[in-house]
């Protein structure tokens, strides 16, 4: 909610720009998918509210297709929907209290806020930067492949195992 109402508030120039994708892929109670789709509804912003689950294809194309990804959810454990739209060179915008020093550290560039008010300013600067900071997000494959890719993953989970 927190994110409709941060696009809602943009100077029309910039809204007339945005389409907003809301994923609510991972269920959730009905009142509140009821109550996003109505926000979404009432913000007058051209928008899709995904509530059915989407293939690997589907995803990858989202995720491929996608200029901003917000992601402000009070908790989080390096999320993979993040990952992969890192990886897939999309521009994303995250809690500075989310645990995503990791990334900075291996070079992976993302954008934070402290809060939600900080939210608008922050995707009116990417949407200002869009074509500068997909150039700054070029090199995000390369680290997050590093972390997370089968080849990093694989001998450490296989070592799980070894007595």
């Amino acid at each position: 909610m927190d994110i409709i109402a941060a696009v809602r508030a943009l100077p029309e120039e910039q809204r007339d720009r945005v389409f907003l994708v809301v994923p609510m892929t991972m269920g959730g109670d009905a009142a509140y998918i009821g109550e996003v789709k109505a926000a979404c509804v009432a913000s007058g912003l051209e928008h899709r509210v995904i509530t059915g689950l989407m293939s690997d294809e589907e995803l990858a194309r989202l995720r491929c297709a996608t200029d901003i990804m917000v992601q402000i959810q009070p908790t989080d454990q390096l999320s993979g929907a993040m990952q992969e739209h890192l990886f897939a060179g999309s521009l994303v915008i995250t809690g500075a209290w989310l645990p995503y020093d990791v990334f900075r550290e291996a070079g992976v560039r993302f954008w934070t806020v402290r809060d939600h008010t900080e939210l608008g300013s922050a995707i009116t600067r990417c949407l200002k930067e869009l074509d500068g900071r997909r150039a700054e997000c070029l090199g995000n494959a390369d680290p997050i492949m590093r972390l997370s890719g089968w080849a990093h993953n694989a001998p450490v989970w296989s070592a799980l195992y070894d007595p």
